[in-house]
């Protein structure tokens, strides 16, 4: 079955509804964009270095990041990182 497929499994905002068209008709996704506002950069630098794969990043690269994140500033010094979520409603076939 196409469901136990790893790359199915991989069930996403933006491949929801073909998946979800081998057990539903009329799907409909609702989707909501939204974005957060940061005014911290080093924040953000701290951040980002709680993931694991982080762990090893020299302190020229972790400059190098946070020099990156300031130029990606707006004047008012604020970074917009935009997020999309979403759901899916459907009626079983």
């Amino acid at each position: 079955m196409a469901i136990f497929n790893s790359s199915v499994l991989s069930f996403k905002l933006q491949n929801g509804k073909e998946i979800l068209e081998d057990f539903f008709d009329d799907i409909m996704v609702y989707e909501y964009t939204d974005h957060l506002e940061i005014c911290n950069v080093k924040d953000l630098v701290d951040y980002i270095f709680t993931f694991k794969n982080m762990a090893n990043i020299s302190e020229k690269e972790i400059s190098g990041i946070t020099e990156f994140l300031k130029n990606k500033a707006d004047k008012n010094g604020i970074i917009r990182v935009t997020k999309q979520s979403g759901t899916f409603m459907a009626n079983r076939k």
